[in-house]
């Protein structure tokens, strides 16, 4: 994906494909500000990344995933409004890590899928936030 010189994909699945924590991780650097550089590039190499949905359900997904994903979408390059992480484990500290994000007023996230991830009355109460 980091090949070209944008990253013209708006949408990605990757649904059950046993990506785990780190390849959470991986997926959260296209569009996070670590990765990025002051003018949007990916590892600042003339790459933008326009991704706006990501389907990330049923990939054994815990905590620390969820923590890499929602510091990635705080980034003012993120670009995402979909994100799908249902049938994971992210429970109630990747569910507090993701509500944060949307407590965020510049996030351009809208929608996020968290359905069977025991997010439990913590994560719960997070979200209600």
């Amino acid at each position: 994906l980091r090949t070209s010189s944008e990253l013209a994909l708006a949408s990605l699945d990757m649904d059950c494909n046993d990506l785990g924590d780190a390849g959470a991780a991986a997926l959260a650097s296209l569009f996070g500000a670590d990765r990025m550089a002051e003018s949007g590039d990916v590892q600042g190499t003339g790459t933008k990344c326009s991704l706006r949905v990501l389907r990330l359900a049923s990939n054994g997904i815990g905590p620390a995933g969820a923590v890499s994903l929602a510091a990635a979408l705080k980034s003012r390059h993120a670009e995402l409004t979909e994100l799908d992480l249902g049938r994971n484990r992210l429970g109630p500290t990747g569910a507090a890590a993701l509500a944060a994000v949307l407590a965020d007023a510049g996030t351009r996230l809208h929608k996020l899928g968290l359905a069977v991830n025991r997010v439990q009355d913590a994560g719960a109460a997070a979200l209600a936030e």
